[in-house]
């Protein structure tokens, strides 16, 4: 039998100790490098979406104004005339996506609203909102899935527009906005009723939306709990 001094010990111990360092680092790096590598990027525009307040308020009908999501399009909501507009990233600013004259870019936590100038060269008004904090309200799951309702309708709602811009400038037929056939892609991605996880349809029951038009005007309003509706566009 070898006998090891003291110092052998130590060395053999320091050295087994060492191995097992390196191969428990070896064997934990391709995990981290998986884990942070499969986190897929943040969407382009996601800064964009929330409640915005205007800084200064000024003699204007409104201070407010909301930014959704829907697709690859962005749905700006002024609440208090109940207007939305669809709007596009390019460049890195948010640009109307149909017919428009407001621009908006972000500025050190900021939304920058510039308008169009009526003269070459020169730089048009302007007005600096600040972010609202997320209501209350959308602690609770009904109010949730109003939201969402009110989220689907503005999906909608650029469905047919963007349609329109394809057809001569007119609406589609009240048959053709439903969920699925060549009408749905105008959507990216059909929004779906809260209450039953399925593609949201014509009705007025809730989670259901009603479509109508009448020569170059239509209508889409969105139904709520207990078949209330919540929003109606434009």
């Amino acid at each position: 039998m070898v006998r090891l001094s003291q110092r052998d010990l130590l060395i053999l111990v320091i050295v087994c100790v060492t191995i097992a360092a390196v191969a428990m680092v070896l064997a934990v790096r391709p995990a981290v490098r998986s884990r942070v590598g499969s986190g897929a990027p943040p969407q382009a525009g996601t800064a964009y979406v929330g409640s915005w307040r205007v800084l200064q308020r000024q003699d204007n009908a409104w201070y407010e104004l909301d930014i959704a999501r829907a697709g690859s399009r962005f749905i700006v909501t002024v609440p208090a005339v109940g207007q939305s507009v669809p709007y596009k990233l390019a460049g890195g600013k948010l640009v109307p996506a149909v017919k428009g004259d407001v621009d908006f870019s972000l500025q050190y936590g900021h939304l920058v609203m510039t308008e169009q100038s009526q003269v070459a060269g020169q730089p048009g008004p302007s007005e600096t909102l600040q972010p609202l904090a997320v209501s209350q309200a959308t602690a609770d799951p009904q109010a949730r899935q109003n939201d969402q309702v009110e989220q689907g309708v503005h999906v909608i709602q650029v469905a047919v527009q963007s349609w329109a811009v394809d057809h001569q400038d007119t609406y589609p037929p009240v048959d053709v906005v439903v969920p699925g056939g060549s009408f749905a892609r105008y959507a990216q991605s059909w929004p779906t009723d809260p209450w039953t996880d399925q593609p949201m349809t014509p009705g007025k029951g809730q989670g259901h939306y009603e479509y109508t038009v009448q020569g170059d005007s239509f209508s889409i309003t969105g139904y709520g709990a207990n078949g209330m509706p919540v929003l109606t566009v434009p």
